[in-house]
């Protein structure tokens, strides 16, 4: 009898464990100034999750006004996208790492997990197979509904979306500017989850520093190389363009 109950408990631990690791394939749309749909997956385990964007829109357009009829003229940068957009949560550091191409350079990007203070509602819907539950917050200057399942009681989900006692299926701005969704989840498959690799580890606020830097020292350079006495602006993508349009360290407290 107690041979029995030994092979029970482990058969549902076997199985408990195996609602644990496996990955989501997400179908994910943006609507940033270019609108395009691409694929993501997320492979996770009880410890740590990769999120990684398979496909992307392939062309970024930078625009500088020089001068035309009106004394401005334009030029237009394009430059390619050839480094998968990669986001890596490990719950034992509590870190999340995303990977960033910036001006030719690639950057492992270094943050605590961000704490989002979700609202839990009493709707729930179904997505496949899996019984799901509404939630509501607030990241990063956009709100977010999203829906999760506890049927996989982990607290990850796509990008940077987490915390909640569910994997999260499916996500959406209230700008109808970002949408993920779950196109396929597969169960008790280990999928390779490891910290991604860059040229250079930065910390997110040193890096979004670094970036505005950077982004005036373009300007500077590109107005080396038009007409003298040329009207020109160097324009970088907004913020109200961006995933994320404010942070923590930007929002005064009284």
């Amino acid at each position: 009898m107690n041979f029995f109950k030994i092979i029970v408990i482990l058969l549902i631990t076997s199985v408990l464990q195996s609602q644990n690791i496996g990955y989501v394939e997400y179908g994910y749309v943006t609507d940033l100034g270019i609108t395009y749909e691409t694929t993501g997956k997320l492979n996770f385990n009880t410890n740590a999750s990769l999120f990684i964007q398979l496909k992307s829109s392939g062309k970024i357009k930078d625009k500088v006004y020089n001068q035309d009829d009106d004394g401005k003229t334009s030029i237009a940068v394009i430059k390619e996208m050839d480094v998968r957009p990669t986001n890596y949560t490990s719950k034992k550091e509590g870190a999340l790492y995303s990977i960033h191409t910036f001006f030719k350079k690639t950057y492992l990007v270094k943050e605590v997990i961000p704490k989002i203070a979700w609202q839990l509602t009493t709707q729930t819907k179904k997505i496949g197979q899996f019984n799901c539950q509404k939630a509501t917050g607030v990241f990063r200057g956009r709100n977010y509904t999203v829906w999760f399942t506890n049927e996989i009681p982990l607290p990850f989900g796509p990008w940077k979306l987490n915390g909640l006692p569910g994997l999260i299926l499916e996500a959406k701005d209230d700008l109808n500017q970002l949408y993920f969704f779950a196109k396929k989840v597969v169960l008790g498959t280990q999928e390779t989850i490891s910290k991604p690799q860059a040229e250079k580890e930065i910390e997110l606020k040193t890096f979004i520093s670094l970036k505005d830097k950077l982004y005036k020292d373009k300007e500077k350079v590109i107005a080396t190389k038009v007409p003298r006495n040329s009207q020109f602006k160097f324009t970088p993508s907004a913020r109200s363009s961006q995933k994320e349009i404010t942070y923590e360290w930007e929002i005064e407290t009284d």
